[in-house]
């Protein structure tokens, strides 16, 4: 994860009904040979999320340049 991205989301407080989460959808649509796009529906017990990431390929490894939740 980018040094950026990492340091928002430790910022996030994981709620007790956000520990119950489960991907309900997923759909990948690979952009080039070293980078995917991916779109994720979230489930909670009270919500429903959009999540959108995309990876990068980067030594070997994915690594998420963008991410997007609502």
């Amino acid at each position: 994860m980018l040094p950026d991205l990492y340091g928002a989301l430790v910022c996030v407080h994981m709620s007790p009904c956000a520990r119950g989460t489960r991907p309900v959808h997923v759909r990948t649509c690979p952009v080039d040979e070293r980078t995917t796009e991916a779109a994720v529906i979230v489930s909670t017990v009270s919500r429903t999320f959009a999540l959108a990431l995309r990876l990068e390929e980067y030594h070997g490894r994915w690594i998420t340049t963008a991410l997007e939740l609502a």
